[in-house]
């Protein structure tokens, strides 16, 4: 039997574990000062949670090259929280976001790759060093009940055996898979995605209804320290001399490294090839193709239909139906 934790499992969660506990069941929730986690903040304190809300800031305002946003975001997470009636605090992430983020995006820009600095985000820092710490800040009894959850637009399915999926968005438009494509199966065990079994209109609504001060608030579409009075290439010229980078087109067949496998071992059968879904980029369909071992880090991807602009650097997600088993990292292109 699986369990799959959306909107309306996520009270029945809450209804399971409960009887454990003579306190309501605490959650942080990570507040970006936008509509989808302020609804989750909301809708977890309407089901009972003892909830608490996180701004993480990534990155230094004083920067003279960045535009970022934070100041006014954090201004409006704790204007959310006095709304809800719930404490909030701040962490910084600026160095770690530098370093294990931005300067890799910069050298992999410099090499002509092309990354994706919201997948590396997610997994190292939303899901790394913020999951860690919070988890870090919990004392006593509640370190082992507590709870973390974030407004991406996915879902988990829980099995009997208490393994974990990371399942699509119930609205596929807003599906943010892709971007949790590398989070290990262990850093989404104690974790909740309140708004991933709605569609974006609805949780709108929500806010609306809720009176939250985010419900008209424009959706952030890029980068944070990129500014939106500017384009990406303007501000990438900053720090790094441009270049011609690698891009295939019309290949039917990519081969991706450091590959991740969110349940750590591939799908049976990989070495003969197995028949998945996959997509190279975020705004993208997924689409059929065959997945073959190679090497033990190296895996070929041939899609059924050739693929434009494919770009070394970019992550090729693969799903078996909606399951988001695994990323890598494409490294070359072969035509057909």
């Amino acid at each position: 039997m699986i369990s799959r934790i959306g909107i309306s499992s996520s009270s029945k969660l809450f209804r399971r574990y409960a009887s454990h506990f003579r306190n309501p069941i605490p959650v942080i929730v990570a507040l970006s000062g936008g509509v989808d986690s302020s609804v989750s903040a909301h809708l977890l304190k309407r089901q009972g949670y003892a909830v608490e809300g996180v701004y993480m800031r990534n990155w230094d305002t004083t920067d003279e090259n960045g535009i970022c946003t934070s100041d006014q975001d954090w201004k409006d997470v704790q204007t959310v929280c006095k709304q809800l009636d719930i404490p909030c605090k701040q962490f910084d992430f600026t160095k770690e976001y530098w370093s294990q983020v931005f300067i890799k995006m910069i050298e992999d820009y410099e090499n002509g790759i092309t990354p994706n600095p919201d997948v590396i985000c997610n997994r190292e820092i939303k899901f790394g060093w913020f999951l860690n710490k919070c988890l870090e800040s919990i004392n006593g009894k509640d370190k082992k009940s507590t709870w973390i959850a974030t407004g991406h637009y996915v879902q988990l399915e829980r099995t009997d055996s208490g393994r974990v999926k990371l399942i699509r968005g119930t609205d596929i438009a807003k599906d943010q898979s892709y971007f949790l494509s590398t989070v290990a199966e262990e850093k989404l065990q104690r974790v909740l995605f309140p708004v991933g079994g709605l569609h974006k209109q609805k949780v709108k609504l929500i806010a609306r209804e809720a009176n939250l001060i985010t419900c008209n608030k424009r959706e952030s579409m890029g980068i944070c320290f990129v500014g939106k009075k500017r384009r990406f290439s303007e501000f990438l010229e900053q720090y790094v001399v441009s270049k011609p980078g690698d891009i295939m087109t019309l290949d039917g067949t990519v081969i991706a490294k450091d590959w991740i496998w969110n349940w750590h071992e591939p799908p049976k059968g990989i070495d003969e090839g197995v028949n998945l879904l996959a997509q190279i980029r975020y705004r993208q369909r997924a689409d059929p193709c065959i997945v073959t071992k190679r090497s033990d880090e190296r895996y070929t991807v041939k899609f059924n239909t050739p693929k434009r602009a494919i770009a070394p650097g970019q992550n090729v997600v693969v799903w078996d139906g909606n399951w988001c088993i695994g990323s890598g990292i494409i490294e070359n292109s072969l035509a057909q």
